[in-house]
């Protein structure tokens, strides 16, 4: 991951963007699609989860440019910018919840398994133990694709981020962890000729029914509005490749972050 975006301000769900809905809806639906199938496809003979097998799978074919990381109620808002951005720049986006969208579905294979016991009930010590397994994974899986993620747009709305005593909050531990990846993983220059705004960047330094609320620390992404989305979208060069047009534009600012 090179650069990392606070998009807010967004209303995409609108009639008006159904063409873009269309082929964002395809790019998400293949990803989720892919990965369902290999969750089902790596039970081996014994009913255990080969999770190595589970991320090679799902990872070197997961080819992203932006990594849109969003609450599971802005999924429609995600899909439009997906698609804008695949019809206007060609850039492929992976929307986070075509990953984490199926941890249900899989913790409940492994827990009808390995942790049902006979009265119908779950065993409480045996399904922590799957929980903990199946979470680490999923753990892995998006931090190797923030990773290799050129960029990462988060979508900041009231139904992901509240503040409280001007402290960003969020109740999603998806959201807190991708913000938390986002923040520590070494910052990498694309592996192309370097722009003259790219070549004096400094990487930020690296620091270390229920509802529970994270504090999350948004100074590492850059500000960005939906007038400064449109902007960038706008912004067709023949030249020049579309994500170095966003950083010329909307600039690295905070360096300490």
């Amino acid at each position: 991951m090179f650069r990392g975006f606070n998009l807010h301000g967004l209303d995409l769900d609108r009639p008006d963007f159904q063409e873009f809905y269309n082929g964002g809806n395809k790019i998400y639906f293949d990803q989720s699609d892919r990965i369902k199938k290999s969750l089902y496809s790596f039970v081996e003979n014994e009913h255990s989860l080969d999770g190595s097998a589970i991320m090679d799978f799902w990872f070197p074919k997961a080819k992203a440019d932006i990594f849109i990381s969003h609450s599971s109620v802005d999924l429609t808002s995600a899909i439009v910018l997906a698609g804008m951005i695949k019809a206007i720049f060609n850039l492929d986006s992976f929307v986070d919840q075509s990953a984490w969208g199926h941890i249900d579905d899989l913790q409940k294979e492994v827990d009808n398994e390995h942790c049902l016991l006979d009265s119908g009930n779950y065993d409480y010590n045996l399904r922590n133990h799957s929980t903990s397994h199946v979470h680490a994974m999923l753990v892995s899986a998006l931090s190797v694709m923030i990773d290799k993620s050129e960029c990462m747009f988060f979508l900041n709305t009231p139904r992901s981020i509240s503040s409280y005593r001007n402290t960003d909050k969020t109740k999603s531990p998806w959201l807190y962890l991708e913000l938390t990846i986002s923040k520590l993983i070494e910052k990498k220059l694309p592996l192309r000729p370097l722009t003259e705004h790219m070549s004096h960047f400094e990487g930020p330094k690296i620091r270390k029914g229920f509802v529970m609320t994270h504090e999350v620390n948004l100074g590492h992404l850059a500000s960005l509005t939906q007038d400064d989305l449109f902007v960038w979208l706008n912004q067709r060069s023949q030249v020049e490749h579309p994500l170095d047009t966003l950083y010329r534009i909307y600039p690295q600012k905070n360096k300490s972050n």
